[in-house]
C-alpha cells in the first residue's frame, strides 16, 4: 500500500472524529496524514491556552462522533504537579459531555520522550505518574483512556526526542483507530 492510499485511508477513518492537542497533534496534519478539518492543535498548547484560545470550543463546534484529547507534554513543563492539570482536564471532559452527550471522548496518555529530552527537561520524568492520574480521571469520568506508551517504543522520534515523524504519527493513529473501533 503506498503512502497516498494510506493517507486517504486515515482521512476516511477520521472523517467524523477530531483530534485536539498541542504540537504533537499538529504534526498529524502538518505531515499531511490527516486534513486540518480533523485536527485542532497548535504548537505550545496546554489545557489553559487551549481553553483560553477556543480550541475546545472549536472541536465541540465540529460536532464529532469522537474526540481524542492529546494534551500533557506542555502542561508538565508548566506545573509543579498534576493537580491543576487533572482538574482542568476534568472540566474539559465535563464541558464536552454537557455540549455533546453522544460524542465518545478518548484521552490519550502523554507520549513518552527520549532520555536525552528528559536530561534537558527533568520534569518529563513525571510522565508515567501523570499518566496514572489521567487514567484515574478517565475512570472517574467514564471516558476511554488510551495508553500510547508503546507507540514509539522502537524509535521514530524527531531529533528533539519529543516529537515524531510520519511513521510515529501513523502508529499513533493506528492506536486511535483500534481504541475507537473506527
Amino acid at each position: 500500500m503506498n503512502s497516498s492510499s494510506q493517507s486517504t485511508n486515515y482521512k476516511s477513518k477520521f472523517e467524523s472524529s477530531v483530534i485536539v492537542g498541542d504540537s504533537r497533534a499538529e504534526g498529524i496534519y502538518g505531515y499531511g496524514v490527516l486534513s486540518q478539518s480533523s485536527v485542532v492543535a497548535k504548537k505550545g498548547r496546554n489545557l489553559v491556552t487551549a481553553m483560553k484560545n477556543g480550541d475546545i470550543d472549536t472541536a465541540i463546534g465540529m460536532y464529532p462522533k469522537n474526540i481524542f484529547l492529546t494534551y500533557g507534554i506542555n502542561d508538565i513543563e508548566a506545573y509543579q504537579n498534576s493537580d491543576t492539570f487533572i482538574k482542568l482536564y476534568g472540566e474539559v471532559v465535563d464541558k464536552i459531555q454537557s455540549k455533546l452527550p453522544n460524542t465518545n471522548i478518548y484521552i490519550c496518555s502523554i507520549l513518552p520522550v527520549t532520555s536525552s529530552a528528559i536530561s534537558k527537561q527533568p520534569k518529563f520524568n513525571n510522565i508515567s505518574s501523570w499518566n496514572q492520574d489521567i487514567k484515574n480521571l478517565c475512570n472517574k469520568k467514564g471516558v476511554t483512556y488510551i495508553d500510547a506508551n508503546s507507540v514509539l517504543a522502537n524509535g521514530g522520534y524527531e531529533p528533539d526526542g519529543i516529537h515524531f515523524g510520519v511513521k510515529g504519527i501513523k502508529k499513533w493513529l493506528d492506536l486511535f483507530i483500534q481504541s475507537a473501533n473506527l
